[in-house]
């Protein structure tokens, strides 16, 4: 007896068997649309297969027959059973069976762990690090952080099972190369020749077969220790690495890219100063080799009545020629870049200062040719500010972390309260805004403009009638007033592109200044991250004292980054 698999009508006729579903249907829901075929075999109802009885909830299933039935007419005398049901076997799982497709999948994993996808994957994670420098993810950068330490040292790791790789094939000169190169490269970056060397090459050179010797050393017991676990533990041995032969390129990639991360993790400012070290102990090595030794100088005949000399450099003067130096002063100055807080120190001398003081800071016609451009350059000022900008350069590699950590140095210096209720109404050098470390607007901005341009930025002063900042080259999306440049406050530590609505004594800020041109970069500082920061923080503002917690978190956040809180 057959029923409509939809309406569990009793067929009397021959049912139509549905294509989709398997189903057997009467002649009104044959069709896949009237009984909502899915193509699978999904029951709408359940009957009793002797009353016909809806079945609801969990049936009762004849243990002969294996049919299902209502509560009633469960017991096989009740619906007349014939048959003697045999439940099928469930499916047997050998302790063997299990073991073989356990060894199965184990050997699919191993074959895709290799050192080529171990290596790619390391570099993927420190790749992914970066990408809080390109989009906004400044609430995850401490994530990418920790993405980037676990892609160094998993890069760190294959590179050195490369290397020993190539010294277990027979190629112990490449790979003592690759393990010696690095370890040199990170005493460059964390430690400094010391000054009293004479000979720099020769020091370098025992340096490196040191580092050689210690290389080879660990290469040859690590390979023991490898040959030991694989042998004793992993009863394995690596035969194939005998027959396996380098490629060169991925080593010197290799050496270079990990000297490079090696470096970065040091010190920027040692390496720097050894290579200034190398470079002038080559410089007077070559200079002595063109002196002509006094033995072999023979005087041409009727010539010249003087014997020839060796050449001479001439000393360029310097300030020290000019008892400038005198009173030293060292300051640390304040920053904060990515939300962390740091320092540089910086020696200004008071003979220097002093003497700027007595320089005439009055003008007749142009207070701008004849004011702020001989207070932006003067030779006694650049040779004694270039070391600030080489420390501020050694700081960061990328120029725009550069612009922002002269900003903020600017930012942090206090303002000078005497001076703005005094009499006076003489600028400071920029030079002398660092020895007093202190100024007023006007003069903090002529400290970062000059920094700025040193550092390759185009820049300009944006004037107004009591006030004075500072506009560096951005994007049109981000500039002040449609003038090309972002403005930057210096009194106090702000966001870059960031207003205020009022000052001290009610002044505001008008969209018409006098925009002084300077003589400077030509290079654009990319402030979009700013930008954002500063409409936010006008947002955040604009809802009053009382904050909720969440716009009070995001308040905070911002003003811990930025320093907005620093009291100058």
């Amino acid at each position: 007896m057959h029923r409509c698999h939809f309406c569990g009508k009793i067929l009397h006729e021959l049912p139509y068997k549905c294509r989709r579903c398997g189903h057997s249907f009467c002649s009104d829901h044959h069709l896949p649309e009237n009984h909502h075929c899915h193509g699978h075999h999904k029951p709408h109802h359940r009957y009793c297969n002797n009353c016909g009885k809806d079945l609801y909830g969990l049936p009762f299933r004849c243990n002969r027959c294996g049919l299902i039935f209502c509560d009633e007419c469960r017991l096989p005398e009740n619906h007349g059973c014939k048959g003697t049901y045999i439940p099928p076997d469930p499916p047997k799982h050998t302790s063997k069976a299990v073991n073989r497709i356990i060894r199965d999948k184990w050997r699919e994993i191993k074959a895709k762990i290799t050192l080529r996808n171990f290596t790619i994957i390391s570099l993927l994670f420190m790749g992914g690090s970066y990408l809080p420098y390109l989009y906004p993810l400044d609430n995850f950068r401490s994530t990418f952080e920790t993405f980037f330490i676990i892609g160094f040292w998993c890069f760190l790791l294959a590179y050195f099972l490369y290397a020993m790789k190539c010294w277990e094939a027979g190629h112990q000169i490449m790979a003592l190369l690759m393990v010696t190169f690095p370890l040199l490269s990170n005493f460059l970056a964390t430690s400094k020749i010391p000054d009293s060397t004479t000979n720099i090459l020769f020091y370098l050179f025992i340096q490196f077969c040191f580092y050689a010797i210690l290389s080879a050393i660990l290469l040859y017991l690590s390979n023991r220790v490898r040959a030991g676990v694989g042998k004793y533990i992993l009863k394995k041995t690596w035969r194939s690495d005998r027959y396996f032969f380098p490629n060169v390129s991925y080593a010197v990639i290799g050496i270079i890219l990990i000297s490079f991360f090696i470096i970065s993790i040091g010190s920027v400012a040692h390496l720097s100063d050894n290579g200034n070290a190398i470079t002038h102990s080559l410089q007077i090595g070559n200079t002595q080799s063109t002196i002509i030794p006094p033995s072999t100088v023979t005087a041409a005949p009727e010539v010249s009545s003087t014997p020839p000399q060796a050449f001479r450099f001439t000393p360029i003067p310097t300030t020290q020629n000019l008892n400038f130096k005198q009173s030293p002063k060292t300051t640390s100055f304040s920053y904060l870049i990515n939300g962390n807080r740091e320092s540089i120190s910086f020696t200004t001398y008071g003979g220097l200062a002093d003497y700027f003081s007595k320089k005439s800071h009055s003008y007749y016609s142009d207070p701008d040719k004849e004011v702020i451009q001989p207070l932006l350059e003067n030779d006694y000022q650049n040779d004694n500010l270039q070391p600030l900008i080489d420390a501020i350069r050694k700081k960061s590699n990328n120029p725009n972390d550069q612009a922002k950590i002269a900003i903020s140095v600017v930012q942090h210096i206090p303002y000078n309260w005497n001076k703005f209720y005094g009499t006076s109404m003489d600028w400071y050098y920029p030079y002398e805004t660092l020895h007093h470390n202190k100024g007023v607007c006007a003069d903090k901005s002529l400290l970062l403009v000059y920094l700025l341009n040193k550092l390759g930025f185009d820049t300009v002063l944006f004037e107004f009638s009591n006030h004075m900042t500072v506009g560096v080259k951005s994007s049109p999306d981000y500039d002040f007033y449609d003038t090309g440049y972002a403005f930057i406050e210096t009194t106090r530590p702000t966001i870059i592109t960031y207003i205020p609505d009022t000052y001290y004594g009610g002044f505001t800020i008008s969209p018409n200044p006098h925009i002084i041109h300077l003589n400077g970069g030509e290079q654009v500082l990319d402030v979009s991250t700013e930008y954002r920061d500063a409409i936010k923080m006008k947002q955040l503002e604009a809802r009053g004292q009382v904050l909720d917690q969440s716009h009070y978190a995001e308040w905070l956040r911002i003003s811990n980054y930025y320093d907005t809180q620093y009291d100058t």
